[in-house]
Order: structure tokens, then C-alpha cells, then sequence
């Protein structure tokens, strides 16, 4: 079991890096943008409704984009016409985000304590 349990943990450390990096390159090599959230997609959960903000902007370019936020919330919704700040990848901008701290770090750190505990059960807790 405990091989499952490092297996996992890895492959969770390695996607937490990945997403990490996506996020630095976002914030280094991208650009910033006023976007409108122009609706709410409610999604059903276990016990709860969670609400995904659909959000247009316009790049540097003049382009319109729109996307929808992948990290939704339970409690609460953001009034459609809200104005907030995203970030987005110049050279694919479809690639866009929220500029707040748990639109872009909550998925990765969540991720990455799921990999630590994951290796942590592998290796057991008396090792350390």
C-alpha cells in the first residue's frame, strides 16, 4: 500500500511543480488586464453548489477572450459586471487567470500538500 501512496504522492509533487511553473511564467511573461465577469456557472458538489466566475477581457492586441475561472467558490457569487484584475499569457492568451492569491496559488498549494501527504504516508511519519 504504501507504494501507491509514494507513486501518488510523486506524480501530485511533479503536477503542484508544473502548475507552479505555469503560474511564474504568467506572472513574469504575461500581461494584465481588466476583465468584466459577464455570468456565473454553478456546478453541483458533493454537498455543495460552487460558483465559476465566466469572465471576458481584451488583450494587448484588441482581442476578446473569454474564459471561465477554474477555481469556483461555495459560499456567495461575484454580481455579474464585476470589474477584477487577471492575468493571461501573451503568446496564448486563452491561458488566463484571476490575479488574486486563490485563483492563482490555492490550486497549486493544494496540489503540492496532497503530494507531501501523499509521500509522507509512503514513507511513514516516524522516518522523519
Amino acid at each position: 500500500m504504501r507504494i501507491y501512496f509514494l507513486i501518488f504522492g510523486v506524480l501530485f509533487l511533479i503536477l503542484s511543480a508544473l502548475l507552479f511553473f505555469r503560474r511564474m511564467r504568467i506572472i513574469f511573461y504575461g500581461a494584465s488586464a481588466i476583465g468584466t465577469v459577464l455570468r456565473i456557472e454553478s456546478r453541483e458538489s458533493e454537498d455543495s453548489i460552487l460558483h465559476f466566475p465566466v469572465i471576458s477581457f481584451v488583450d494587448n492586441d484588441g482581442v476578446q477572450y473569454t474564459f471561465t475561472s477554474t477555481s469556483g467558490v461555495a459560499l456567495g457569487k461575484s454580481p455579474s459586471d464585476t470589474k477584477v484584475l487577471i492575468r493571461y499569457s501573451t503568446s496564448n492568451p486563452k491561458i488566463a487567470y484571476i490575479a488574486n492569491w486563490r485563483h492563482m496559488w490555492g490550486g497549486p498549494i493544494a496540489i503540492l500538500f496532497l503530494g507531501v501527504t501523499g509521500i509522507w504516508a509512503a514513507i511513514g511519519h516516524t522516518a522523519l
